[in-house]
């Protein structure tokens, strides 16, 4: 809880019309006029201010942060990402863990997931943009398809082996069939090192959660159709995005 408080002053410091207001949840409750000035590639910088919930979770950054806006400005349909209760949905926790993975901070979430999520939103309603980032299908398939993109895979059966690599000891995992399909073991193929790194960048203990939600979805990535991609919940950030 205490770090959580840190977080959070440090957060209200740089957004400063934000505030903290009582909350009889499990967690703090910060609401107000969440203000950025951001702009992506040839698209046009955008200034602007929304009226948004945050709800820490008193375990933050073990769960993850529930963004809510409230002035009413964003459509609540799939087409803007939006949860069936009103959250944002800004991707998968996967890709939110790697794009955390540098720093664990309210303001890092804010800069590198709320603000482009945001930025894209804003850019959608003013000019009429799709989503600038990318877009992935709605719920499940949605997962799917990030996940298959982070690991490099084409198929869940690869899917599988990559996610029982890369929650098994580093020598464990070494003895296993490459996820890659080359027959091999892991070991003996260049893949490791796509394992390796992915193992660089987050904690055993953060794999084994990604791991268990994964497993928990299983059932629905059967039959899915691999060719689709529209629609979607997780975005594709370009170091040509500028917070500013």
């Amino acid at each position: 809880m205490k770090e959580s408080m840190h977080f959070i002053d440090e957060f209200l410091n740089i957004f400063q019309g934000m505030s903290t207001v009582p909350y009889n949840g499990n967690g703090y409750c910060l609401k107000g006029k969440f203000s950025f000035t951001a702009q992506y590639a040839r698209y046009p910088c955008i200034d602007e201010s929304y009226e948004l919930q945050i709800i820490v979770p008193y375990d933050f950054p073990k769960k993850n942060l529930l963004i809510t806006e409230i002035g009413g400005r964003i459509p609540r349909s799939e087409d803007f990402h939006i949860n069936g209760d009103n959250t944002l949905c800004l991707g998968s926790n996967f890709r939110m863990a790697l794009i955390l993975s540098d720093q664990i901070s309210i303001v890092n979430f804010a800069e590198k997931l709320i603000v482009p999520y945001l930025y894209a939103v804003s850019l959608k309603l003013k000019y009429g943009y799709n989503f600038v980032f990318g877009e992935l299908a709605h719920g499940v398939k949605g997962l799917y398809q990030d996940y298959l993109s982070i690991f490099d895979l084409k198929d869940q059966g690869q899917l599988d082996q990559a996610f029982k690599c890369i929650t098994a000891k580093k020598r464990v995992a070494n003895k296993k069939i490459c996820p890659c399909g080359c027959g091999r073991r892991l070991s003996k193929c260049t893949y490791r090192c796509k394992i390796n790194e992915l193992r660089g960048l987050l904690s055993a203990k953060k794999l084994k959660e990604i791991y268990l939600d994964y497993k928990i979805n299983h059932l629905g990535f059967r039959n899915i159709d691999r060719n689709e991609n529209r629609g979607g919940h997780a975005f594709n950030r370009s170091h040509r995005f500028r917070c500013i």
